[in-house]
Formats: structure tokens, sequence, C-alpha cells
């Protein structure tokens, strides 16, 4: 085999490695006390003024893999910021909304995040000093610090501490929500997949992937209605069926808000 064909077949066999490595979903990170926002000169200032404390910060991001987890530099997009600011002073929230890049240098421990905010409809770009000591191992606790420079002293300042969210719960073939599972799942799905004016809303798509092949199809109605119909010992929809439980498969599906069922105290 000639020396060019052995590097087109190695170059291969890494990008699918690092494709098949890396996240198929997002990781949710839910933020704990103490985030906080703050302002004044702090940070990368090296001047001397006051710093204000404008309130704790609460909300959730999520963190998708971009490179193999076994990279000795990890990629990360961050994606669907959703925080709001809890004024320390007055009766005030303000939503944060926005995304951008998380870096980990796995061999140094130094990290990076750069995120395009909008606080009040105005963005601004907050991004850590540098690579700076910390890294977060991923999957666990996650700290960082990130600035937003308005004047020559004055920063605008995040401190994020964050941690994994619990994976949201569902019941499989539980399309509706409604903690039920009968033939208005089925129909539910096919309301979805061939709409007659306005589109339902999909609390947990996951819940309607019946036959949890990774999609949504007609095969899912099927599925429902084979195990409700079923002629002889009934069909078993894969976990997690009857009850309810996070979903055992990696695919890019996902559940905005446990079924009604997994709600219940």
């Amino acid at each position: 085999m000639s020396r060019s064909i052995l590097l087109t077949v190695a170059v291969a066999m890494n990008l699918w490695f690092s494709s098949a490595c890396a996240q198929v979903n997002p990781t949710t990170y839910e933020l704990a006390a103490p985030s906080v926002f703050s302002t004044g000169c702090h940070g990368p200032s090296t001047c001397h003024c006051f710093v204000q404390v404008v309130g704790s910060v609460q909300g959730t991001f999520q963190l998708l893999e971009l490179s193999s987890p076994l990279a000795p530099v990890r990629d990360f997009a961050v994606d669907s910021i959703q925080w709001s600011i809890l004024s320390s002073t007055a009766p005030l929230v303000t939503a944060v909304t926005g995304s951008g890049t998380y870096q980990i240098d796995v061999t140094t421990g130094m990290h990076q995040m750069t995120v395009n905010l909008v606080i009040n409809g105005i963005s601004q770009q907050f991004t850590t000093t540098s690579n700076v000591a910390g890294g977060a191992n991923i999957g666990t606790a996650l700290t960082v610090d990130i600035f937003s420079q308005l004047n020559d002293c004055v920063y605008d300042g995040f401190l994020i501490e964050a941690t994994p969210a619990s994976p949201l719960e569902f019941t499989r073939g539980d399309c509706n929500s409604d903690a039920i599972f009968n033939i208005a799942d089925a129909v539910f799905l096919l309301a979805f997949l061939f709409p007659q004016g306005a589109l339902p809303t999909l609390d947990c798509m996951d819940a309607c992937d019946a036959n949890d092949d990774a999609s949504l199809n007609v095969a899912d109605a099927i599925a429902i209605l084979s195990t409700l119909f079923a002629q002889g010992p009934p069909p078993v929809l894969p976990a997690p069926f009857p009850g309810c439980g996070p979903d055992p498969t990696a695919d890019a599906l996902d559940c905005l808000a446990p079924t009604s069922v997994c709600t219940t105290p």
C-alpha cells in the first residue's frame, strides 16, 4: 500500500474517531451560589475604585464538546445561556442570554471562556483575562471568572459556579406529556408530523421517540399503537417505560420539560 493511501486512511480514521468521541448531546449546567454579577475595578483592572456586587446569578447554559475527550486541548461550544441577575438592592431581575466558546488545556490545567452576552438588550463580550489556571474537570464543578471592559478602569464581571444539571426524566411513549399512555399520544405525534394548522408543542421529543431510533416519524406512532393494541403478549417500548427515567441513549433529541407523571411527588 502506498504512503499516500496510508496517510489518507489515517486521516479518515482520525476524523472518524474525533467525531465518534465528541459529545452527541450538550450537557446542561446549572448555576449555583456564589455565582454573582459585579461591576467596578476588578479582574484585569489596575485602577483603584469601588467594586459593586449587583446581585446573584441564576440559570443554566449548555456545553457541547467539539473535540475528542482524549484530546490534550478540549474545545466546547457554549450555548443556550439563560441567566437571571437578581439585584441585591432592588426587586429587579435582569435577563441574560448568549453563547460562545470554552477551552481546556488538559496538560496545563489552564482554561478560557469567551461568550457574547445580551444584558437588557445590550450586547457585551465577556472573556477570561487569558488562559487561567483552574480548568474544570468536565462532568463535575465548573468555575469561571469572565469580564467585559467598559472603559479604562471599569469592568463588568460574572463569577460562575456551575454543576451539571440532573437529566430530565420522562416516560417513553407519553408524547403529549399528560401522564397517561394511550392512543392520544399517537394522535398527538401524528398531528406534529402532519400538521393541519398550528404545530403542537413537544415538551419532550425523547418521549415521542417511541422506538428510540433517534428520530421522530410514523414508526414511533406505530410503536405506540402496537404496544396499546397488540395481539398476544404486548411489546415493550425501550426504557424508560412504563416508569420514569432519563434517556439511556445519546442522540440529538431533547427533553425541555419532564413528562407530567415524572413530576408527581
